[in-house]
C-alpha cells in the first residue's frame, strides 16, 4: 500500500494506535510482572546479550533476500548476508563518524 492510496492514513492511524496501545501495555503489565518474577541480574544479563547480538544481526533488509519473512530459506539469507552488511555500514559509520 502506498501513502497515496485511498485509506491508507485510516490503516495507518489504526496501525498507529493498536501499537501504542501494545507498548503501554508491555510497560504497565508486562514488563512489571517479568520484574518480579526474574531476578534482577538475569534481566541484566538478557539486555547485555540483546545489545551484544545486535553486531550479528543485518541493519536492514537484503535487497535480494526472498520476499517470505518466514521459513528456513530466509533464516539462511539474512545468516550469509548479515556480515556484508555489517562490514558495509562500519564503512559508511568509519567514513562519516556517525552511527
Amino acid at each position: 500500500m502506498k501513502v497515496a492510496d485511498k485509506g491508507f492514513i485510516e490503516r495507518f492511524n489504526l496501525m498507529q494506535k493498536d501499537w501504542a496501545e501494545a507498548v503501554k501495555y508491555e510497560e504497565n503489565v508486562m514488563f512489571p510482572e517479568l520484574q518480579k518474577t526474574v531476578p534482577r541480574q538475569t534481566l541484566v544479563d538478557y539486555g547485555s546479550r540483546m545489545i551484544e547480538s545486535r553486531n550479528s544481526m543485518p541493519t536492514r533488509p537484503h535487497p535480494d533476500a526472498p520476499v517470505s519473512t518466514g521459513g528456513i530459506g530466509h533464516k539462511i539469507w539474512q545468516t550469509v548476508t548479515a556480515p556484508i552488511d555489517k562490514l558495509r555500514d562500519k564503512g559508511r559509520f568509519h567514513s562519516t563518524g556517525t552511527q
